[in-house]
């Protein structure tokens, strides 16, 4: 290649990413703006007053901010097409982008005002298929059913869902505020409040606070995920890669769920400093629902408060290993009953170091009922402490009841830290009680 012919790549490769930098803007909704306002004209003082004008105009880079209000949406947006939001009766042009990982599109409340966005109308907010690197920061939403539905036809990948506060008014087969289909590759969701629509008889009970299936490379970290029959129910397995840990399941705060608190057919993931609290009904590893799944997941430093826990022996033909294989337990404290399914009289693929388990607690190996001391084997399992733990509170609706007393069992015995979670990381708002009545009581 030519000295002049280098020279002129390097000059219009700049040329490029100085273009794609400036053309980045910042856009605006508010609910006394005009739909009429071109792109190239809207600003500060002259937004958009409807959020879909806005999320369908941005482009790589943008920023949309919604300005303090109540909006109540008359379509679900569609980002697959043009053509498929059209389809669904939506009549505004699509012509949304896709971010990058320099440029992601953001879309976000306008610092310091409260965005409240009532879903009665539609109940799902956004179909967001076809489009990488966006990120939703700061927004309240209520009445939803599914509220942000990702990957369900095409590749969409690469989103952040950040500072969020969903609340379902609605349940439904393999619903939640946040549904992760198998194309929804590189997701995150963080420091959100996501509230199902409780637990009643009239739930569905597949519904979730949050639904993933197939999904890999997902963190889901410093949530509070409340009020519905599962909390996140991860339901049929990603690929997943020996010795890759791409699903990361940490510092978030489980309370009142009916069906299970977190149940997953994942592999390699990585679920650690989680808080199963009060209300909980249990949490399974390993379904068996027809995937292959639930191997090589490591649980570490987890609190399980009067949950069963189940590292399930269920399998199905197509699967390469029989239930709960090569499952890790780190510096856990669980205080109900653990069920142990090896397809074995021992725990054998089924290992750890550094758990507490409170005196009462039993397994179940074959459906014949055991103590754990008896399943536990000494070369599976190092630094197990058998006693009953002793927390710093009574509430048990608070989480930051859930530290352990100084005259604890597990306390700095593991390493020199706790068994058990570390309650100043955990939940949106870190080292502070989430208080979800607050919430509620905002967008009503």
């Amino acid at each position: 290649m030519s000295t002049h012919f280098k020279f002129l790549v390097f000059c219009l490769s700049g040329f490029l990413l100085v273009s794609a930098n400036v053309s980045a803007k910042d856009l605006f909704v508010a609910t006394d703006g005009n739909d009429s306002v071109s792109y190239a004209d809207n600003s500060i003082n002259n937004p958009w007053k409807s959020i879909i004008v806005g999320v369908y105009n941005v482009k790589a880079g943008d920023t949309l901010f919604i300005r303090g209000g109540n909006y109540t949406p008359n379509y679900t947006m569609y980002t697959k097409n043009d053509y498929t939001s059209k389809s669904f009766g939506v009549p505004y042009d699509m012509n949304a982008e896709s971010g990058t990982q320099d440029n992601p599109v953001t879309i976000r409340n306008y610092p310091g005002e409260q965005v409240i966005i009532d879903l009665q109308k539609v109940s799902q907010f956004i179909g967001l298929d076809n489009m990488h690197y966006w990120v939703f920061d700061g927004l309240t939403l209520y009445n939803s059913k599914t509220a942000f539905h990702v990957g369900y036809d095409n590749s969409s990948t690469h989103h952040t869902f950040r500072n969020l506060r969903v609340t379902a008014s609605q349940g439904g087969d393999n619903a939640g505020a946040i549904k992760l289909e198998g194309n929804a590759e590189y997701a995150t969701i963080e420091y959100s409040v996501l509230t199902g629509p409780g637990t009643g008889a009239g739930i569905h009970l597949n519904t979730g606070s949050i639904y993933v299936t197939r999904v890999n490379n997902l963190i889901v970290r410093n949530n509070l995920l409340s009020n519905a029959p599962f909390g996140l129910y991860f339901k049929h397995a990603n690929d997943g890669a020996e010795a890759d840990v791409n699903i990361i399941i940490e510092n978030n705060i489980f309370e009142n769920h009916s069906r299970r608190s977190f149940e997953t057919n994942s592999n390699y993931a990585l679920v650690q400093n989680n808080l199963f609290g009060s209300g909980n009904a249990g949490v399974r590893n390993n379904e068996a629902n027809g995937y292959t799944g639930g191997d090589f997941n490591t649980y570490r430093h987890n609190t399980f408060y009067n949950s069963t826990v189940t590292f399930s022996g269920d399998t199905q033909g197509s699967e390469t290993y029989p239930g709960s294989v090569g499952v890790v337990l780190e510096g856990n404290v669980f205080t109900g009953p653990i069920h142990l399914h090896p397809y074995s009289t021992r725990a054998t693929s089924i290992s750890g170091s550094n758990n507490l388990f409170k005196g009462s607690a039993y397994s179940r190996s074959f459906n014949v009922e055991q103590t754990v001391q008896d399943l536990i084997q000494d070369n599976s399992f190092t630094g197990t402490v058998f006693d009953n733990p002793v927390f710093v509170g009574s509430d048990m609706s608070d989480p930051l009841s859930f530290a352990l007393d100084s005259s604890s069992p597990g306390k700095g015995l593991d390493a020199g830290t706790d068994f058990g979670v570390d309650i100043s990381n955990i939940g949106p708002n870190t080292g502070r009680k989430p208080v979800l009545e607050s919430v509620i009581k905002q967008v009503n």
